[in-house]
């Protein structure tokens, strides 16, 4: 009887300890995009349109990074690129958007295919003709916590 006793309150302890960790796990929102066109030719725009929901119950601050909202950009292989439009822009920096619980905001991005392969000294060029993966991300911040970065599932790009 002893044992059961005890494996109740510990199991009542492990229930009560899960509720508090999901409600202080920090921020929750979904990110989305789309883009197109989804083929075209090298120089030619993209527009990518990154969607932000707050999924959580908490109002919580969105920022996109620079100019041009934040996306990583890759190819198949997996090389890594800087957009062009997140080196060089005209400064125009977005103040963080407030979301409260269950709103959405969306943010209209491009690129061109003007890069410079990451953690190189190069300077801006096309990227070579093929197909890449367009992943944008946000920052997200709650009250006086850090902010965390939240990326959306990448959608694919063709450039000829």
């Amino acid at each position: 009887m002893r044992i059961h006793n005890l494996l109740a309150v510990i199991a009542l302890a492990a229930v009560s300890a899960c509720s508090m960790l999901e409600s202080n796990s920090g921020p929750r929102v979904s990110v989305t995009a789309d883009v197109e066109p989804v083929d075209l030719a090298l120089g030619d725009t993209v527009h990518i349109n990154v969607t932000v929901r707050n999924t959580g119950d908490r109002e919580v601050d969105v920022g996109a990074p620079g100019c041009n909202t934040g996306f990583l950009l890759s190819d198949m292989q997996g090389n890594a690129y800087d957009p062009m439009e997140q080196v060089a822009c005209t400064l125009e920096l977005r103040a963080p958007i407030k979301l409260a619980p269950g709103a959405t905001h969306s943010f209209q991005v491009f690129t061109t295919g003007r890069a410079i392969p990451q953690g190189s000294q190069a300077q801006p060029g096309l990227v070579p003709k093929g197909t890449y993966r367009v992943r944008p991300f946000v920052h997200v911040t709650y009250g006086n916590e850090d902010f965390v970065l939240v990326t959306a599932d990448p959608v694919l790009v063709t450039f000829r």
